[in-house]
């Protein structure tokens, strides 16, 4: 009987063991799946704020080209003249380069963790959504009492901040808010930088502020970003840089915390 149930004991080891690396198997495949979903996601919404930046400087480089044009027509068209008119069109063909290099940035795959200035990173985001957020008269106000220098991945941690903003931008174009403002502040505490994001939206529902961090959460507004972008922010901040990310309701809207340590 003891050979027995030694044996009944084996088998029931045996299939735990199983049943353990089959889910196993099963959250990495799902973490993967949802890794892959959340660039998309970004990916398309960067793709949206590059339609806002190139607007702007297309239509003067089509400005500058119907001058030129109309400059020979009229016989007015001379060496100074070109040679400012082309000048001023490197200019802005300059600037639609660099939008998209700080874009594609956000897209490199090869972790190097190294030191990096929060403030210059977060900085970056803001330009790279200010088109977009002037489309929607969202201002946006950064106080920094003194630079924070941390060690991690800044490319992820400046998608992390683009998430955060970018729900923010939606949350508060979607409710139609009068005041439409995101605030930032970065201090530096007791060897932590702490950033903090907070919006005019209106805050979280009570029920639901304790769910907005988990995958393929979403609220009725069907927010772009909340859910596998706000999921994948607090694994990038937690998980891989060692800090914390929350969230709590303030007087105007919903205010996002990270904190990580200094070096």
């Amino acid at each position: 009987k003891l050979l027995q149930a030694n044996d009944e004991l084996t088998k029931l080891q045996l299939r735990l063991e199983q049943k353990v690396g089959d889910a196993i198997k099963q959250i990495r495949q799902q973490d993967h799946m949802i890794i892959r979903q959340s660039r998309q996601v970004a990916m398309g919404e960067l793709m949206n704020n590059v339609a806002h930046h190139w607007r702007q400087p297309l239509a003067a480089v089509g400005v500058i080209v119907q001058d030129i044009q109309d400059a020979f027509h009229a016989d007015e068209l001379n060496e100074k003249y070109l040679e400012e008119s082309v000048n001023e069109a490197m200019k802005q063909l300059q600037q639609m380069s660099k939008t998209i290099t700080d874009i594609s940035e956000l897209f490199i795959t090869t972790k190097v963790e190294r030191s990096f200035n929060v403030k210059e990173e977060i900085e970056k985001m803001i330009q790279i959504l200010s088109q977009n957020f002037k489309a929607n008269d969202i201002n946006t106000y950064l106080d920094c009492e003194e630079g924070c220098t941390i060690l991690g991945y800044p490319h992820e941690f400046a998608q992390v901040v683009f998430n955060i903003l970018t729900n923010a931008k939606e949350i508060i174009v979607q409710r139609e808010c009068k005041e439409r403002s995101i605030f930032l502040k970065i201090s530096n505490e007791n060897k932590r930088c702490r950033i903090i994001i907070e919006d005019t939206a209106g805050g979280i529902d009570d029920e639901l502020i304790d769910k907005i961090f988990e995958p393929y959460f979403s609220t009725k507004e069907n927010l772009i970003g909340t859910g596998l972008g706000l999921y994948m922010s607090k694994m990038i901040i937690e998980k891989n840089m060692k800090g914390s990310l929350s969230v709590q309701n303030t007087e105007k809207g919903a205010a996002f915390t990270i904190e990580i340590t200094t070096n």
